[in-house]
């Protein structure tokens, strides 16, 4: 949290049992993107791409952080090719988050 990785509730609580969605994952992995960028003084292959997201208005306030985990791979769109940003994320979808960002960290 002192990171600015996870965002607090408006009541200033942590709730670790609650489901994550998809946004709230891709908003954690987009600031750990700018940390590593930021510490590594360097940009990730695709972080400045942008990318279509039907379900995602350019406009929207999060697109960007959404856009950024899409473009380097940390995220994908979902099998209907839309990103569902309120839809729980399961485990798996976590661990392979954490194994893209292994692999982006490590190879460049």
């Amino acid at each position: 949290m002192n990171l600015g990785i996870i965002d607090l509730f408006p009541n200033r609580s942590f709730q670790p049992n609650l489901e994550i969605t998809r946004l709230e994952l891709a908003k954690a992995a987009s600031r750990i993107l700018e940390i590593l960028e930021m510490n590594e003084n360097k940009t990730f292959s695709g972080t400045n791409s942008p990318v279509a997201i039907p379900d995602i208005s350019s406009q929207n306030v999060f697109y960007p952080m959404i856009s950024k985990t899409l473009s380097t791979g940390v995220l994908t769109l979902d099998a209907d090719g839309r990103f569902h940003p309120s839809r729980s994320v399961s485990g798996a979808e976590v661990l392979s988050l954490v194994n893209r960002l292994k692999e982006i960290t490590e190879g460049s």
